[in-house]
């Protein structure tokens, strides 16, 4: 109703024909007294203006306008002309009715499909738009209902007019419009690039066709031979199945033949059956018969069966009696013993008697011992107790013994010159025998001196002597010596590395004596202090002489022993291991030797040496191993382990 209002009431709607087309006069405005009869209406809530305003009569109906001064300006003014749809339509804008179609169906039928005029009519507007529709449709030629743009733009030219028409709703309808526009523009846009592909499918599609012509013409020979092959076939599957059938026919007839004779050989073997019945028959009766000529022999003779009945039913009785005796006999006697047993569990019995007898004294005997042991045991326990507290107040009250064994490493001549020394005398005197050696060593005075005095600078003097006044001794010890040593050794070994010779198998090396400057050059920045530690270094070098590896180095030094002994030391032992690791390489456990592989070892990688001197660095491995068994392994890299000091224990 809302929509139909709206289409009657617009301002440029065509009026019906029951009126005259003409517009509604202006409503007339009093300019007189306006403004009181403003305050009248605004300040009196009982005046109603529809009823004081003009008024017109529509059939006899009289309808009254409100006042002028309750309209709104420019709004409620403004005239235009009025259509009474759809007022008088008091039904639908067309009727129906119910008829038959060519197959005998019930169909609703519209009144303007028959042909029929519409009794209640259409608003005039929307009658003018629907004509101008059809006709536009008519001239164009497409009045069938498809997809056509002819059909497009008379629909939207239609479409323009009611926006046109109706200005309240035309921003909504054109933004629908528009809306429908672009996606239409865009599937014409989405339409014109697809045209190419179209043509391209197009053309793909007869290519594939031709491809498929060609393929097919090509093969058709083939298709033919196959034909003619496969008609071969069928042909020859008609004669097997025709040799099937005689075959078949074949097996028939035997089957038939053999269920013949297999009756035959029923019958037969029935009448076999019927036969040995018979036999049987036979022989039962032949038996019944030698029975009863038997009995007949036998009362003949006297033998009255009777009587032998009778006597049967006896010696069952009998036995029934006999089995009722032997079973009360089994149960009165089951828990006795026979005598022959009886005797000799006896003799066991009194075995076991006497046995236990010598034991029991033997343990009385034992006990008395053990009582005997016991008492022994305390007196021990108290004698003990009385050592041992006489042992604390001799150590507390007593002076240690000394280790005369260390004196070895400060004496001269070392650990040889110290037993010559000892050998036979007491603990008294061996003090005075160290002191006489040590003021001896340090030339008639009891200690060392403080000073050294320098050897001058003389040629004949070794460089790393030459020095021309008094230097301090440090008195260095044995094991400071031995460290130093050792670290001399590793800078020097890697100056050698850098050192580049021409000859491989003599390599030009640096002198000890002069190298033994440059390293002290490089831990101490002052002359003073380099020459004091050379004289100190070849004081202590001469005072433990008696150590093979500062010996070793003393001669290095001083020139006398050649510089390559050394590393042909260390060559020795480093081709020892190798050695030793390449014959471990095929054990369970590459780092372990058996004594005997260990041994065997040895011998081939000494060759020069004899079966002693082999038995000799065995016993050294396992007193640093600390084995004790013979049968156990050595871990063979062990023994190539240098001590802070250098050393190589006693193995190297």
């Amino acid at each position: 109703m809302d929509a139909a209002a709206a289409l009657a009431v617009s301002s440029n709607e065509y009026v019906d024909t029951s009126f005259k087309n003409s517009r509604l006069p202006p409503l007339p405005i009093s300019r007189e007294n306006s403004s009181d009869q403003l305050q009248k209406y605004r300040y009196s809530p009982v005046t109603n203006p529809f009823k004081t305003g003009p008024s017109f009569v529509v059939k006899g109906t009289k309808h009254v306008l409100p006042s002028p001064h309750s309209l709104k300006p420019y709004m409620d003014t403004k005239s235009g002309t009025m259509d009474t749809w759809p007022a008088h339509a008091t039904g639908m804008s067309g009727t129906k009715q119910v008829g038959l179609s060519k197959h005998k169906e019930l169909v609703v039928v519209d009144e303007e499909k028959l042909g029929k005029p519409q009794m209640t009519p259409k608003p005039k507007f929307l009658h003018n738009l629907e004509s101008f529709l059809k006709k536009e449709l008519q001239s164009l030629g497409v009045t069938k209902v498809e997809p056509n743009e002819l059909r497009l733009q008379a629909h939207r030219e239609v479409f323009d007019y009611l926006m046109e028409e109706f200005s309240t709703y035309k921003p909504l309808l054109s933004a629908i419009k528009n809306e429908y526009e672009m996606m239409l523009s865009n599937n014409r846009e989405l339409t014109r690039k697809l045209e190419p592909l179209k043509q391209v499918l197009i053309t793909t599609t007869e290519q594939c066709e031709q491809r498929l012509h060609a393929i097919r013409s090509k093969d058709r020979p083939e298709i033919l031979i196959l034909k003619q092959k496969s008609e071969a076939l069928k042909n020859q599957i008609e004669v097997m199945k025709m040799e099937q059938l005689k075959y078949q026919n074949q097996v028939d007839e035997l089957q038939e033949k053999l269920s013949n004779e297999y009756e035959k050989y029923r019958d037969q073997a029935d009448a076999r059956k019927l036969l040995v019945l018979d036999i049987n028959e036979l022989r039962y009766r032949q038996e019944d018969l030698i029975m009863q000529q038997q009995a007949a022999n036998q009362y003949a003779s006297g033998e009255d069966p009777t009587m032998m009945k009778i006597a049967l039913r006896r010696a069952k009785y009998d036995e029934g009696i006999a089995l009722e005796k032997l079973k009360e006999m089994s149960d009165k006697y089951a828990n006795v013993t026979p005598r022959r047993d009886f005797e000799e569990l006896q003799k066991e019995l009194e075995a076991l008697r006497k046995y236990f007898y010598e034991k029991d004294r033997d343990t009385e005997t034992l006990k008395t011992e053990h009582d005997t042991l016991l008492e022994v045991h305390k007196q021990v326990i108290v004698q003990r107790d009385e050592f041992f507290q006489e042992s604390e107040r001799l150590r507390q009250t007593a002076t240690p013994r000394p280790e005369w064994e260390k004196c070895a490493d400060i004496v001269p001549g070392g650990i040889q010159r110290w037993q010559e020394l000892s050998d036979g005398v007491r603990s008294d005197d061996l003090v005075g025998v160290l002191l006489q050696e040590l003021s001896r060593a340090s030339g008639g005075e009891f200690g060392a001196p403080e000073y050294f005095e320098g050897q001058g600078d003389r040629e004949d003097v070794p460089a790393y002597l030459r020095y021309e006044g008094q230097v301090r001794n440090r008195h260095l010890g044995k094991k400071e010596t031995a460290i130093l040593i050792k670290d001399v050794w590793k800078e020097k070994t890697a100056a050698n590395a850098e050192t580049k010779s021409e000859d491989v198998d003599k390599p030009e090396r640096i002198p000890m004596s002069v190298f033994l400057v440059q390293y002290l050059n490089t831990k101490f920045p002052l002359h003073q202090m380099v020459v004091e530690w050379c004289y100190n270094i070849h004081d202590s070098c001469q005072r433990y002489s008696h150590d093979e590896r500062i010996a070793m180095f003393l001669g290095i030094l001083t020139d006398e022993i050649d510089e390559e002994v050394y590393y042909g030391q260390l060559n020795l032992m480093s081709r020892l291991l190798g050695y030793f690791r390449q014959i471990a390489a095929d054990e369970e456990n590459p780092n372990v030797l058996s004594r005997d592989m260990f041994k065997l070892a040895l011998s081939d990688f000494f060759e020069d040496k004899d079966e002693a001197d082999i038995e000799q660095l065995v016993r050294a491995a396992e007193q640093e191993s600390n084995i004790t068994e013979a049968n156990e392994s050595f871990t063979y890299a062990n023994l190539f382990i240098e001590d802070e000091e250098g050393k190589f224990w006693c193995f190297c």
